[in-house]
């Protein structure tokens, strides 16, 4: 710890990011679960440890990058690390964690349930003991702490609504209804198709969910977070949640900040000096002032830290699925949609053919009925 002492006191066509976003998921967001397909977990811990750090190489490196031996260890070194997880780790273990996986991500539990609401409390008493004291205590943003306070809550009431509405299961006696409120496509959706597993018609923009074991109405993802589908019936829930964690995680890690910037500067920190090798006085720096008062309080400023992270992270995620409700598409149907994509791509290389990028554009936008109709549709 350095010694304080107070003064006074990558290149990348548009295409590949279209494609990289049609797939973007969150860890513990289910896409595909065909109801004709057994899943294989014999990989899964191992796929979960490399497929967030492969991801991100994948998007910001290109060939000619500064980083594109790691992209390229990352992209071919799938034969390697499947020799090392099977002969590094031991076969029992490899068991365990392959059962515990298959139960945690492909097997309806509240774990992850459970899991959210412990840090929903982490970072509600945290504000409580440590934020809302430190505001208070300097009389700064006081408003917007009762703010906080009705945000906590609203996300709470939202994750219930998520968790327990009817995400739009599909019914052997209802399932009629359903078949006239959307046309077929005939790409992604063809008429006359039988769910195998409910033994019903299957409606056009419906799935199979494998993990909840019935077809939905509409059906968007299986969220192991809300140990719930979600489809046409709870998708409104879905997005009002996804935009109050946002939201949420911002005004906290703002106050946080806030009230951080306030204590350092109450105690005379911001205008300290330090001591460096040549054993001159310099003024601290932004880091110095952080590692500071993460020794002070070491609480605030981490979950400070992982708020502002996931502000990024759930953004994202947040802005993809407002961009799915305005051209009134889902998640299954992106995914679909890309998997289309590749199929053409090889039946046009086999043939000498460019890409139909029209028909691809009537795809789309089959189900597209403007901005104020897609969104009267998923909200009302």
């Amino acid at each position: 710890m350095q010694h304080l002492e107070p003064h006074g006191y990558s290149t990348h066509t548009l295409a590949d990011y279209n494609e990289a976003i049609d797939l973007l998921i969150l860890p513990g967001d289910i896409i595909r679960q065909d109801e004709d397909v057994e899943i294989n977990s014999s990989h899964q811990p191992k796929f979960m440890f490399t497929h967030g750090a492969s991801t991100i190489i994948c998007l910001v490196g290109s060939k000619d990058s500064d980083i594109r031996i790691i992209r390229w260890i990352f992209i071919y070194g799938e034969k390697a690390s499947s020799f090392l997880w099977s002969s590094l780790i031991p076969r029992f273990v490899r068991q365990w964690l392959d059962s515990v996986t298959d139960r945690l991500l492909y097997q309806r539990n509240p774990a992850f349930q459970v899991i959210y609401v412990v840090l929903w409390l982490t970072v509600f008493v945290q504000f409580s003991l440590e934020t809302d004291w430190l505001l208070r205590k300097y009389r700064i943003a006081s408003n917007l702490s009762t703010v906080a306070y009705a945000g906590f809550f609203g996300n709470l009431v939202l994750f219930l609504c998520c968790s327990w509405t009817n995400p739009g299961i599909i019914t052997k006696s209802g399932y009629r209804k359903l078949i006239v409120e959307y046309d077929y496509d005939n790409q992604m959706f063809k008429k006359d198709s039988r769910c195998k597993s409910c033994e019903i018609l299957k409606p056009a923009r419906s799935k199979h969910c494998a993990i909840c074991d019935h077809c939905v109405h509409r059906f968007d993802h299986h969220c192991t977070w809300i140990n719930n589908c979600v489809g046409a019936r709870n998708v409104r829930y879905f997005l009002l949640f996804l935009l109050s964690i946002t939201l949420q995680c911002a005004l906290v890690a703002a106050l946080s900040t806030m009230a951080m910037w306030k204590l350092a500067d109450v105690t005379g920190l911001l205008d300290a000096q330090y001591l460096d090798a040549n054993q001159v006085k310099r003024p601290v720096t932004i880091f110095i002032i952080v590692q500071h008062l993460f020794m002070q309080r070491p609480f605030i400023i981490f979950i400070t830290a992982s708020l502002w992270l996931l502000v990024i992270l759930t953004g994202a995620f947040t802005s993809y699925h407002i961009f799915l409700a305005c051209t009134n598409q889902t998640t299954n149907e992106r995914y679909k949609l890309a998997e289309m994509k590749k199929e053409n791509r090889k039946l046009n290389m086999k043939i000498g053919k460019k890409d139909d990028k029209l028909k691809t554009r009537e795809i789309v936008r089959f189900y597209n009925a403007g901005l104020w109709r897609n969104l009267k549709e998923v909200f009302l």
